[in-house]
This record gives C-alpha cells, sequence and structure tokens, in this order.
C-alpha cells in the first residue's frame, strides 16, 4: 500500500508536468514564431560562413537575394526564410560565385574550379573562404557543388545547436513564468496528494487513459526522420484532459487575498499566497516545477507510461491489444510518421513496424 501510495504520487505530478509542458509548448513556438528564431539563426549562420570576409554580410544578402533562396522567404516584406536545402544553397553559391560551364579557356585547355573561381568578379576575401573547396574539387564542378553542400550542412547543424539552446533557455524562461502565474508549487502539490487519498486515486486514474490514446508527431527540423513514436507528444481525448485539468486545477492556483491584513485572507488554505520566510519553499516549489516541466511533453509522456507500467495500473487486456495509431497528418516540418505501431500487451511497449 505504501510503495502504491508513492507512485500515486509520482504519477499526479508527472500528469501534472504533462499537462503544463504541452501548454508551454505551444506557448514556446509562437514565441519562436513571433521572434522569427529560426530564420534569424538561419541568417547569422549563412553569414557565419564567410565570418573571415569583411564582405560577409554584403555576400550573404547577395545570396539571399538569389531567386532560388529568395522563393523559400515568405511572401512578406522583408522577410527570410527559416530553412535552405543544401542543394540550393550550392547553387546558388556557384552562381554568386560566376563558376559556369565551360570549363575551357579560348586554346582549349581545360580550367579548374580553382582556376573558374580565380576569374571570379567576387571579392577576394570570399573567393578564399571557399579556395580549398574549389582547389579539393578538381575538375569536377558537381564535386564542388557537393563539399559546398557537406560544408553547408556541417554549419547549420551548428545553427542547430544555437536555436536549441535558445529554445531551452526560453522554455524556461516560460515554464517559470507559467508556474508562478497558476501556482505551480511541487512541494504543495506532493503533499497535497499524499494527504489525500482520494484525489491521489482519481488523478493515477485519470493518468491511466492517458497511455493506450493516439499520440501526434512532434515539430521536427525540416529532413528530420521520425523513427520513435513513444517520442511524440500526446493528444488527450477531449474527455479525459476535461477530467484530467479539472483535478489538476483543484492542486494548483491562488486563493484568496494577497496580503494576510486583507479581509478574506486564510492561513489554513494551501493555495494563499504565502506570507514571510514561507516565500522561500514556495519558490523553491515553483523553481522544480518550472524546471521539470521545461524537459518537455514528450518526456513526461515517456515517464508516465513507464511509471503506469510499474504501478500495474495498465489498460484491459481489450485496451492492451489495441493497435496504437499514428498521427500522420503534417506538422512544421511537413513530414509523416513513417511507421505505425501496436502496444505490445505483454510488456506495455511499442512495436513499430516498417510500411
Amino acid at each position: 500500500m505504501f510503495n502504491t501510495a508513492i507512485l500515486d504520487v509520482a504519477v499526479g505530478l508527472v500528469l501534472i508536468y504533462l499537462i503544463l509542458a504541452a501548454a508551454c509548448t505551444s506557448i514556446n513556438e509562437y514565441i519562436a514564431q513571433l521572434l522569427s528564431l529560426r530564420a534569424a539563426m538561419l541568417w547569422q549562420g549563412v553569414k557565419g560562413l564567410f565570418q573571415n570576409s569583411p564582405k560577409a554580410e554584403e555576400f550573404a544578402k547577395s545570396l539571399y537575394d538569389h531567386d532560388l533562396i529568395d522563393a523559400l522567404s515568405p511572401a512578406t516584406q522583408n522577410s527570410q526564410p527559416s530553412y535552405i536545402p543544401s542543394h540550393v544553397f550550392s547553387l546558388a553559391l556557384v552562381d554568386r560565385l560566376g563558376i559556369h560551364l565551360p570549363s575551357q579557356n579560348a586554346s582549349g585547355q581545360t580550367l579548374s574550379v580553382a582556376d573558374l573561381l580565380a576569374m571570379s568578379p567576387v571579392d577576394p576575401s570570399i573567393k578564399k573562404v571557399v579556395a580549398p573547396l574549389a582547389v579539393a574539387a578538381g575538375n569536377d564542378i558537381d564535386k564542388f557543388r557537393q563539399l559546398v553542400e557537406s560544408w553547408f550542412d556541417s554549419a547549420m547543424q551548428r545553427v542547430s545547436g544555437w536555436y536549441k539552446k535558445r529554445i531551452q533557455l526560453i522554455t524556461l524562461l516560460v515554464a517559470a513564468a507559467v508556474c508562478l502565474l497558476i501556482n505551480a508549487d511541487t512541494l504543495s502539490i506532493a503533499d497535497t496528494l499524499w494527504s489525500n487519498p482520494t484525489v491521489r486515486t482519481q488523478l493515477a486514474g485519470a493518468a491511466k487513459s492517458v497511455g493506450p490514446l493516439k499520440v501526434g508527431q512532434t515539430a521536427k527540423p525540416p529532413g528530420a526522420n521520425v523513427t520513435n513514436a513513444a517520442s511524440t507528444i500526446p493528444t488527450v481525448d477531449p474527455s479525459t484532459l476535461k477530467q484530467s485539468e479539472s483535478l489538476a486545477a483543484s492542486l494548483i492556483g491562488w486563493h484568496g487575498p494577497i496580503l494576510p491584513t486583507m479581509k478574506g485572507y486564510d492561513s489554513n488554505d494551501v493555495h494563499r499566497f504565502p506570507t514571510g520566510g514561507e516565500w522561500v519553499w514556495k519558490l523553491v516549489g515553483i523553481l522544480i516545477s518550472a524546471i521539470a516541466v521545461s524537459l518537455g511533453a514528450p518526456f513526461w509522456f515517456d515517464t508516465l507510461n513507464r511509471i503506469m507500467n510499474i504501478r500495474g495500473a495498465g489498460g484491459s487486456p481489450v485496451e492492451a491489444g489495441a493497435p496504437q495509431r499514428i498521427a500522420s497528418s503534417p506538422t512544421l516540418s511537413g513530414i509523416p510518421v513513417p511507421a505505425s505501431g501496436a502496444v505490445d500487451p505483454s510488456t506495455g511497449t511499442q512495436e513499430t513496424k516498417q510500411p
């Protein structure tokens, strides 16, 4: 009984983290779109390719003005693309460098890519940046394009790292703001769940119905492959979500006036505004919640399924044997989930089958 109570408290906390993380994910995406973070990071990455040249920004702008890249931008004024395929970048770069066929001079002598680059009208500092690629390509322009694509892809991996760090910071700040706004205090929630078996059991029961439901694909960068359905964001049935949210609402939120001297202040209400030194523990609990929520909905969905398997409160045999559908609607990257799977009733894990 003691172990079950601990697991029920854990389930309740995880379910609340899951609901809040899903809300924060939507807020983060809205902020990223509002600030055009992807486009801004991509611009910094393209400009950084030529950072050793004093003409880096000017040349990067000329690349963005190229018809192939400009066509990737939204049809709004002063907009920039948020994604550039490597082959499009290489074609635009070769065109801006003025490297074109035929690769022979007037006397019929075959010119190397380095020779063609030397005759390019662009600034010498720009030519110096791509000169090693031209030398490595020899006489093969197609190889030069391939080397440019590899160079661009490696740079974009660094850009992805910058973007993830920026998003992680935004996620933590958003999670902290949300948790403070709604008084999502992990210490208080855990204490309430431990001392109130009724709420604890009801919340665990609501969490039980989350597992067998279909899940949707998370937003992936363009070109990403989705191979693990268990790492996706759950899309909960409306009735289940409503029940979970109503139970969670009883564990969070602020009640009563801010100051204890105000009329209606109830010192016995666990949701009241703290006073004096009580703020220390309140902020600690909210900080724990913020860090947990910033881990994301996929993490807590996986954790919830694992805890439910340990708790032994999985679905009925009919539910466990039912196939688990994967949403195939396009995400921000426009890539459908390539695999479908079913839940193994003996292990509670998902079996992935390639079509």
